[in-house]
């Protein structure tokens, strides 16, 4: 096994289930209805949703540096609005989320080893190997924010 397909399996399991930390993204996410994913918590946290698109716009952002493109999100697009929530659109949105991940790991199958150092923007460590890596990390630093978020709307019903 490569190091770019080292760097995908984390990305798979940060995402989709059997991650050495504990539970995934996935794994938070099951259960979560239009409901809870738009509930608002306690002191103006972002919902569930309000994270789920921010990954999604993440996930779209490293694709694009990965491809070679400069991409810096401003704090609309870092953070996109809720639509209006439905059954539907939270069952688009985690559609969109998985599409945006499988996307992701679909160009690292690309892209060979020499490609980690490639720089994608103008800080010093700004390389397609950080933003494969820090993708890995977003993942698993919100899956513990949408447990919590989880435990607290379920501590208030």
């Amino acid at each position: 096994m490569n190091e770019m397909q080292r760097i995908e399996d984390l990305l798979k399991r940060a995402h989709g289930g059997d991650a050495w930390h504990g539970p995934s993204v996935q794994d938070v996410l099951r259960g979560v209805n239009a409901k809870l994913a738009a509930s608002r918590p306690p002191a103006g946290l972002h919902t569930i949703w309000e994270i789920v698109l921010h990954l999604i716009a993440w996930n779209r952002a490293v694709f694009d540096r990965v491809q070679g493109k400069r991409v810096r999100l401003n704090k609309t697009q870092d953070w996109p609005p809720m639509p209006a929530p439905s059954a539907a659109a939270w069952h688009d949105s985690l559609a969109q989320l998985e599409l945006s991940h499988r996307q992701l790991r679909s160009a690292i199958h690309r892209l060979p080893d020499r490609d980690l150092t490639r720089k994608t923007g103008s800080r010093r460590r700004d390389t397609v190997y950080e933003n494969l890596l820090g993708t890995a990390q977003h993942y698993t630093y919100h899956a513990g924010q949408i447990m919590l978020l989880k435990r607290i709307a379920e501590s208030h019903s």
